[in-house]
């Protein structure tokens, strides 16, 4: 009888337990990760703390995701020169990046892949970056 009554408390509380963090803005990091396996490119975004945004959308070599209430979106190309586009919307606060990648392996490591990442700030001005990969990026939060 005990082990059904302690069963059954655990249940309850998985039940009514949140699966992720309240939505606040101020304390919301989007990340963009990107690894290269060889042969795919694999884009990813997700939140820290997990919290659904409003709306994502992820355009990775001309094709576009656009989700509502995701904590997370990926997309995969087998391309090496290729152009990211991140939109994140959180209650009225946005996070964005665009960047052109281009994905090489090292010189003395065929194994081993470093991107470089053109990269277009809000303001319109360029920066360039070099990336090991796996590489994780923390997007701007746009005015």
């Amino acid at each position: 009888m005990e082990g059904r009554v302690l069963a059954g408390a655990l249940l309850l509380m998985l039940t009514f337990t949140p699966g992720c963090q309240e939505a606040d803005p101020s304390r919301t990091i989007v990340n963009l990760q990107l690894d290269y396996d060889g042969e795919t490119a694999w884009v990813y975004i997700y939140t820290a703390p997990r919290v659904r945004l409003d709306n994502l959308t992820l355009t990775v070599d001309n094709i576009t995701l656009c989700e509502l209430r995701v904590y997370s979106l990926q997309q995969n190309t087998t391309s090496m020169h290729f152009e990211v586009v991140v939109k994140a919307e959180l209650q009225a606060h946005f996070w964005g990046f665009n960047a052109t990648l281009v994905i090489e392996a090292e010189d003395d490591q065929p194994d081993e892949y470093h991107a470089t990442a053109y990269i277009t700030h809000p303001d319109g001005s360029l920066a360039q970056d070099e990336w090991g990969l796996p590489h994780s990026q923390v997007l701007e939060r746009l005015p």
